[in-house]
């Protein structure tokens, strides 16, 4: 019996990496989800990524507006959002230790 549970997970793609474009909106740093699917958007914890970001951006103590980053689902909503891991800053391919064997094509899934 599939639980409601393991079909949002699903739906969301739990354990999968996205290349996404965040955004900051009231403070959160957000992205559309990839998937059509998905009925959550994504956000990122700004003290973890803050902590990640480069060196450049380091020196200027600021987060970009806008950044390209690829980002690990997580099983954690926060305030109808859910919580994606930042795994890769900037425009690069989807590291090759994706979370998902099960569907190798959309790990690589891009917001265009």
């Amino acid at each position: 019996m599939t639980s409601i549970r393991n079909q949002l997970e699903s739906a969301v793609g739990v354990g999968e990496r996205f290349h996404v474009e965040l955004e900051e909106r009231d403070g959160d740093l957000v992205a559309a989800h990839p998937l059509e699917s998905s009925p959550l958007p994504i956000v990122v914890e700004r003290e973890v990524f803050s902590a990640e970001k480069s060196h450049a951006e380091s020196e200027a103590d600021t987060v970009p507006v806008e950044v390209d980053v690829v980002v690990e689902i997580t099983d954690r909503v926060r305030e109808g959002r859910v919580i994606g891991r930042v795994v890769e800053s900037g425009c690069g391919g989807v590291d090759s230790n994706s979370g998902s064997d099960s569907n190798p094509d959309s790990s690589t899934t891009q917001n265009e």
